[in-house]
């Protein structure tokens, strides 16, 4: 955990940065939180409302955390795969080369004594890296399936960026502020080049507990100024880095609280066409195209990017 506090624009910034679950976990485990965050002489993180934190205490969230043995990331597992089988198919930009060493041996090019008779990976152009800053802080008001919906897309949405020739960096941040200061919390995912885990990735992306117990007791454990405020109302969420913190606007993906992207959980289709219409997610992997839904011969959904300008059709009809 790397941790850092500073003054900007007039402002005081706490800053964690934690490598991992594994290190955010550590941190909550091993820091004492302070006393002055008690609420009725417990604190927020540890409480047992069910209804407000999504588990029963922070050791049930810590052990689902890490153990994937919930029915929901089976679930997250599938509908991942069966989202990403619904995508169009798009080159992945890359093709194999011959070299003295590679990922696999060419038999015909060996047989006949070829010292370059190893297959190399070539891409066709430069890797560019993209940044995907998720928001985990969202309001008691949002539906549990819509953060799974969110979480499931952004899952799929990083393999079809990795497909078109991409790497991906994955970050969750929870921005909170009250007065002049601002608690920032970032956790990393996932590195450029490494893949994404289904299992492990679950419970951060999808799961209410990693903001309402796990991003709680971080800021628990900070000696802010402005103590009874703080304590009162856990600050105020600020949605977007991007107004107060730098971020590549160019190369970084900054996803929101669901419901201010079209999100509302009832349909993971529905919600991925307004995930990538509100996000402009076509930019990145299908420049003057939109994602469309649209039923095949046995009234299946399928995803089809479709020209801008056919997009104002039914695109629920073949």
């Amino acid at each position: 955990m790397q941790y850092k506090e500073y003054n900007k624009n007039d402002n005081i910034f706490y800053e964690y940065s934690f490598d991992g679950l594994y290190d955010l976990i550590e941190f909550i485990n091993k820091v004492e939180p302070l006393s002055f965050w008690k609420v009725n002489g417990g604190y927020r993180s540890m409480d047992e409302n069910v209804m407000a934190r999504g588990t029963k205490s922070m050791e049930e969230a810590i052990d689902l955390c890490l153990n994937s043995s919930s029915k929901n990331i089976e679930n997250y597992v599938k509908l991942s795969g069966d989202l990403e089988k619904d995508f169009p198919k798009l080159s992945n930009k890359r093709s194999f080369g011959y070299n003295y060493y590679g990922s696999r041996v060419n038999v015909p090019r060996a047989l006949k004594g070829n010292p370059k008779s190893m297959e190399e990976l070539i891409r066709k152009k430069p890797l560019k890296t993209i940044t995907i800053w998720v928001n985990v802080a969202c309001t008691n008001a949002t539906d549990i399936k819509a953060i799974e919906n969110r979480g499931t897309i952004i899952s799929s949405l990083i393999h079809l960026l990795e497909h078109s020739g991409y790497r991906v960096s994955l970050n969750l941040f929870a921005l909170s502020m009250y007065d002049d200061e601002f608690i920032h919390i970032k956790t990393n995912i996932k590195k450029p080049g490494e893949r994404l885990d289904l299992s492990s990735s679950y419970f951060p992306l999808c799961h209410p507990s990693f903001n309402r117990r796990f991003m709680l007791a971080v800021m628990e454990r900070t000696n802010v100024k402005e103590k009874e405020n703080w304590k009162n109302t856990a600050g105020i969420p600020v949605n977007s880095i991007a107004d107060y913190l730098k971020v590549d606007k160019d190369n970084d993906i900054i996803i929101p609280q669901p419901n201010l992207i079209g999100i509302d959980g009832y349909d993971i289709y529905t919600d991925t066409i307004s995930f990538f219409e509100n996000l402009n997610i076509c930019d990145y992997i299908f420049p003057g195209k939109k994602l469309g839904l649209y039923e095949d011969s046995n009234k299946d959904k399928m995803l089809k990017f479709i020209d801008d300008e056919d997009y104002k059709k039914d695109l629920t009809k073949k």
